[in-house]
């Protein structure tokens, strides 16, 4: 509680020192962590206020698609009799993560026009699911005939908690317009459940990720 109270404070001596306040738009793309992901992308928004000494406290709001490592496994057994059994399993579909939340910002001036900006915030993640488990039994006979029976199962996954570092390079094209480009790293500090059709299972979705981002950025 007094942390909080702590971080309370300090935005809101941040916020009455700010000099000046500066929008941020960018795309973005994503690399996950765990396996169970194949990449994602999207776009953030941020307003930032900035001090004349170069800290900044920025809300941060986004959008992304994450996709589903769709990889199927699987076996094939002959069971005799000129009958063929054959397995397969996977996942199918993608996620939408809206990533809200705070950063503090500290800015390092690299050259009349250029500075290097480092961040370090987190993010509540509300996730929305489109993600299946797929699975399909098969039997062939010796004559080609084959009998298939597919199902399939939603996953809801639970939103969770992130935190995040990085870094942006960027360069002030006039004096209100900037151009930025750069990279971080999120952690998972709250994991949310995995549950399949309402059932809860043994493991926790993870959003650790590396990320890249571009775009620009106007001082107002």
């Amino acid at each position: 509680m007094m942390g909080m109270v702590t971080v309370g404070m300090l935005a809101a001596g941040l916020l009455d020192a700010a000099a000046y306040t500066q929008l941020k738009f960018g795309g973005e793309g994503v690399i996950p962590g765990d396996d169970s992901w194949d990449i994602g992308y999207g776009a953030s928004a941020q307003v930032i206020f900035w001090t004349d000494s170069g800290l900044g406290l920025a809300l941060s709001a986004g959008a992304q698609i994450w996709d589903v490592n769709d990889d199927v496994t699987g076996y094939v057994e002959d069971v005799g009799g000129g009958f063929v059994a054959k397995y397969r399993e996977g996942f199918e579909g993608d996620a939408v993560m809206l990533p809200l939340g705070a950063s503090g910002l500290y800015r390092i001036a690299l050259g009349e026009t250029t500075s290097l900006i480092l961040e370090g915030g987190l993010r509540y993640v509300i996730v929305n699911s489109n993600v299946k488990f797929v699975e399909a039994f098969e039997v062939d006979d010796a004559t080609g005939n084959a009998l298939v029976e597919a199902m399939s199962y939603d996953i809801d996954l639970d939103n969770g908690v992130v935190g995040l570092v990085g870094g942006d390079f960027e360069v002030a094209l006039s004096e209100s317009f900037n151009l930025f480009a750069g990279a971080g790293y999120q952690f998972d500090v709250l994991k949310g459940d995995i549950s399949v059709v309402g059932i809860d299972s043994d493991v926790e979705n993870e959003l650790k990720a590396f990320y890249a981002r571009a775009g620009i950025s106007l001082d107002i």
